[in-house]
């Protein structure tokens, strides 16, 4: 059963092949033509190596008579002629494990789709103990395979009774194993060579050893390290930490906000790789790291009419604004965005968390009119009523998607309440300056955004 799913998954492997596109020259190429050309040129022939042996020993096994029909037969000998191309196509089907070549590719998918440096750490530790396996287990093979090479009595299955009618199978393949293992390390087994070819076999083994055993065994440490690391840097910084809180005396409740921020930090940043540490980047062109920065980062922003818009008009404009307008931004719970009468530079969007919003009772706004949907910029899809603030009847809880500060780009102003982070916060802040500049630069982007600014005040 296993051999059936085995071979139609290969020979699918075929046909997705010539369905999947490739990069040439940095290209994405879709053409189903070209697409086949290079299949030809890369691996047809691999393929065709792996699955057509699989597939004639198949079918030839199904066509072969069984001993019954042989018997009625009259044993004309076809029976044994098939036998004999069948014994053929095994050895033949060796280059099976041409498939290793492919399989690469496909582990270092699977691998692409690991999220978490610490998975991926431990997943590298297994893969370096299976190859270790299945290196002594090729020659745990060869070495029983050498004990027959001398006459009867003179090699180490004569010596240590591990002939198939002294000992049972899995009992030879584990001393086969055993003695294999014992070459890469400093442990001891009682089978010994017994003679020239044993003995010469042994010593090339060794001297692989030297150079296969200590690889893997610095990559394992390595792994083992690095992940130890991992977890002891955080626990040394936080106990640094709680222990410089103490020596200074800090007040309790500052000691537990400060605790309460930090652990918030790192464990949103446990599993995200920093920029800082992929310098590969560092080759890309100013565009694509731009685009690369506001997908990554500030896509959250799509969210935002006004950057819905912009997409449509110049979304070269978007990425731009990643390199020089926008900035990311981490609040602890009750640290302040801005206070009233603060003129605002900035207009923020609501990553993460929430933000307390307090109107001012006796202020008036722009044009002499009160406004908390122009300063708080409260969706108008969601009821006012699931954000106000339980402990303040008066104030107003933005979550996350929700914005602040729009007016700003599109009149002169002053606060009119004053906002704090309400838990722990992530917010993108928008410099209205720059983005003014960026949008002037091409008449139509500009117009098309004043018209949106129209509408908006």
């Amino acid at each position: 059963m296993m051999d059936w799913i085995t071979q139609i998954f290969w020979t699918f492997d075929m046909v997705v092949s010539n369905l999947t596109g490739f990069v040439h020259e940095g290209q994405l190429i879709m053409s189903p033509r070209m697409i086949f050309i290079n299949y030809l040129k890369t691996w047809f022939i691999l393929d065709l190596m792996v699955n057509v042996p699989d597939w004639a020993m198949t079918f030839v096994a199904i066509a072969a008579p069984t001993p019954a029909d042989a018997d009625s037969s009259g044993g004309d000998g076809s029976g044994g002629s098939v036998n004999r191309l069948l014994r053929s196509l095994r050895v033949v089907r060796t280059v099976r494990l041409l498939r290793l070549v492919k399989l690469k590719r496909i582990l270092a998918m699977i691998k692409d789709r690991i999220a978490s440096e610490v998975v991926f750490i431990i997943l590298n530790i297994i893969k370096l103990i299976m190859m270790l396996l299945f290196v002594n287990h090729f020659i745990a093979s060869l070495w029983y395979l050498v004990g027959g090479f001398g006459e009867n009595g003179n090699n180490w299955r004569d010596a240590f009774d591990m002939t198939p009618e002294k000992a049972e199978l899995g009992y030879r393949y584990s001393t086969s194993l055993h003695w294999s293992l014992t070459q890469f390390t400093p442990a001891s087994v009682d089978v010994q060579p017994q003679n020239i070819y044993e003995r010469i076999f042994a010593i090339m083994v060794l001297i692989a050893g030297l150079v296969l055993f200590s690889s893997f065994i610095s990559s394992i440490t390595g792994s083992m390290s690095q992940l130890r690391n991992m977890e002891a840097d955080k626990s040394k910084q936080f106990w640094l930490l709680r222990r410089y809180l103490k020596q200074q005396k800090v007040p309790f409740d500052l000691s537990f906000k400060v605790l309460r921020y930090t652990e918030y930090v790192t464990s949103a940043k446990q599993d995200m790789i920093d920029e800082k540490r992929i310098t590969i980047l560092n080759t890309l062109t100013d565009q694509l790291r731009n685009e690369l920065k506001f997908v990554t980062t500030y896509v959250c922003l799509m969210q935002h009419s006004l950057c819905r818009h912009l997409s449509v008009v110049n979304e070269s404009i978007l990425h731009l604004m990643a390199a020089r307008a926008l900035s990311s931004k981490m609040l602890a719970a009750q640290d302040p965005l801005f206070s009233r009468k603060d003129t605002p530079t900035h207009m923020h969007y609501i990553k993460e968390g929430s933000i307390r919003y307090k109107l001012h009772s006796t202020t008036e706004g722009w044009r002499g009119q009160p406004s908390v949907a122009k300063e708080g910029s409260v969706k108008p899809i969601r009821s006012i009523t699931q954000y106000i603030d339980d402990h303040d009847p008066d104030a107003v809880v933005l979550r996350k998607d929700d914005y602040l500060c729009e007016i700003a780009i599109w009149a002169e102003w002053s606060h009119i309440g004053k906002s704090q982070a309400y838990e722990e916060t992530c917010i993108v802040s928008m410099d209205v300056k720059v983005f003014i500049e960026l949008v002037s630069r091409e008449t139509e982007t500009r117009d098309n955004v004043a018209l949106y600014g129209r509408k908006f005040v």
